[in-house]
């Protein structure tokens, strides 16, 4: 087990504060290689815990689990399910092995987190971003409202969603390119601000709440 720095980042008193925010790819099994059925997409908060949003049926929203997916194709496409966004508490209970290493380990559950060092107004524009979609998460499709989309507007509103011109110069957007998939914002990610300023992990993650405030967040290499 290897445990991953988290929280606040800096150590000298008077310098500005650094923070890690996080994308996680659910079933990614070596960086930047597309999971089976495109997985899911996770987001981690500065404090450590894994935030996500989910289909209101606890069912992954870009993430297909053969007929569990087929059976909501439908209704999901044309966006009439309600989206809901899930904490450290409801995936607990519905997706435990996001959460508990040892349950990751054991299903093969394995993930790659995509760890980014932020400044303190990217992080407060992150979890405002998060904050916004708990209170009103909105509905969902496998196309364009997924989880993918919703961890995107995040990493948007904190100035970390970017696309090159002609000119090979990266401007902030909105918008992901291409199909709104985990793996391509896993790579768009890459390709912005967070480049230079990021590390990979791949492996069975645990969250654990910490004593007094935040979560430890440790892995086990796969």
């Amino acid at each position: 087990m290897t445990d991953i720095r988290w929280n606040l980042l800096t150590e000298r008193s008077f310098a500005p504060q650094r923070y890690r925010i996080g994308l996680v790819v659910r079933g990614m099994a070596r960086p930047g290689a597309a999971p089976p059925s495109e997985g899911h997409a996770d987001c981690v908060l500065s404090s450590g815990e894994p935030i996500g949003f989910f289909a209101e049926t606890g069912i992954p929203v870009s993430g297909s689990r053969g007929s569990e997916t087929a059976t909501l194709g439908v209704r999901a496409l044309s966006a009439t399910l309600a989206g809901t966004v899930w904490g450290y508490r409801e995936l607990m209970v519905h997706r435990r092995p996001y959460v508990d290493r040892a349950a990751a380990a054991a299903t093969g559950a394995v993930s790659t987190l995509l760890a980014i060092e932020v400044s303190e107004r990217e992080c407060r524009q992150f979890e405002r971003a998060w904050s916004s979609m708990r209170v009103d998460p909105g509905m969902f499709g496998i196309v364009g409202l997924n989880c993918a989309t919703h961890a995107g507007y995040a990493f948007a509103a904190a100035g970390l969603l970017t696309r090159a011109d002609s000119g090979g110069r990266h401007a902030a957007t909105s918008d992901m390119d291409g199909l709104d998939t985990p793996t391509q914002l896993f790579h768009q990610l890459v390709r912005g601000p967070a480049n230079e300023r990021c590390e990979v992990y791949t492996g069975f993650f645990g969250f654990q709440p910490a004593s007094g405030w935040g979560y430890r967040v440790s892995f086990d290499p796969r």
